[in-house]
């Protein structure tokens, strides 16, 4: 899995604008890019958006267990 974007702490993550080049990348379990949610004047995604909803909830579950 790559850990490219990772936050955590208890505060909220609040972002007025976001960051330039700011998205998020879901991989399954081969390694392999199924998902990308990014920012290009507005948010956008692309790719299959089942399976990188399936790894995004994952990967919140993981952050409270």
């Amino acid at each position: 899995m790559n850990d490219d974007f990772v936050f955590s702490g208890e505060e909220p993550l609040i972002l007025e604008q976001p960051p330039q080049n700011c998205e998020l990348r879901f991989y399954n379990n081969e390694n392999e890019k199924v998902g990308r949610l990014y920012w290009d004047n507005e948010l956008k995604f692309e790719g299959n958006a089942e399976e990188s909803a399936k790894i995004f909830i994952k990967w919140l579950k993981e952050l409270w267990v």
